[in-house]
């Protein structure tokens, strides 16, 4: 049996939960949340932002108030990079698949999977820049 770190093993399982939602919400002709639609949902997706736009700035607040938390917004500015290095991988793989090797990514795809890759440490600067300012948010 495989094991996961907890923090990858979580994510992978919450999307049953949440698909049976968006089920559910279809079959009462509801109109569906994109992260609860079992036939658009991206778990990579989905972590990567509920962790950026979500919690990251609970944590600011968090972290301005209790300073000892600052390691936990570290640990969730790595977590941000490890879905977008996670769905940059995907969107890599959904183009090369069925293409022979050497294929190049179009200018628009190569983009989206640069502006990915740099969320994890634009995200950890942000956190770099608010702790030596000790001004959080305005």
């Amino acid at each position: 049996m495989r094991t996961l770190p907890i923090g990858v093993l979580s994510p992978l399982s919450a999307p049953t939960l949440s698909h049976h939602q968006g089920d559910r919400e279809r079959d009462l002709g509801l109109p569906v949340a994109p992260m609860y639609d079992r036939t658009t949902a991206n778990v990579a997706s989905t972590q990567m932002n509920f962790a950026e736009y979500l919690a990251f700035p609970l944590f600011l607040i968090l972290i301005e108030i209790f300073p000892a938390l600052e390691p936990v917004g570290r640990y969730l500015t790595s977590n941000i990079g490890h879905w977008a290095t996670i769905r940059a991988h995907e969107l890599r793989g959904d183009f090369v698949r069925g293409r022979k090797d050497g294929a190049r990514l179009p200018p628009g795809v190569d983009a989206e999977i640069t502006a990915l890759l740099a969320r994890g440490p634009a995200v950890d600067q942000m956190l770099t820049d608010a702790l030596k300012s000790k001004i959080v948010l305005k």
